[in-house]
């Protein structure tokens, strides 16, 4: 029955800290220097006859070169830093259930079977099955 009186409340509420909010950033001196530097940079580009799109291309043929040599090329997993550091993948684990004689082979200890006889055996006895291939 009250919904749009709450709706218009929160609304209102949400505005009033909108209007706060900026009247926070109308004071901020860093704001007042980034603006002024704006308008500052614009004023030098009319001077000149440049575009902002002669300025990107200026500043990428004198920065861009050097900043591609810097980033390494992306990896299929994005993780070529740790292969090149000698990073080893995990290696595969043999566990064996000494009750029921049962084998699985996993890396992690995730797989289906260990989750099962975790729960069933409890922790400390699965990793005493652990044996290393």
């Amino acid at each position: 029955m009250f919904e749009k009186i709450a709706l218009y409340t929160a609304a209102e509420l949400a505005l009033a800290k909108q209007v706060t909010a900026l009247e926070e950033l109308k004071n901020d001196p860093e704001l007042k220097r980034e603006l002024e530097f704006s308008a500052d940079l614009e004023a030098l580009l009319t001077k000149h006859s440049f575009s902002k799109a002669k300025l990107y291309g200026f500043l990428e043929a004198q920065y861009g070169a050097a900043k591609e040599a810097d980033v390494k090329a992306p990896t299929k997993w994005g993780r070529g830093s740790r292969v090149k550091a000698g990073y080893d993948a995990r290696k595969e684990k043999l566990w064996t259930n000494p009750h029921t004689g049962e084998t699985v082979w996993s890396r992690r200890r995730d797989h289906k079977t260990l989750l099962a006889w975790t729960e069933e055996y409890g922790l400390e006895a699965v990793l005493s099955w652990k044996k290393p291939a």
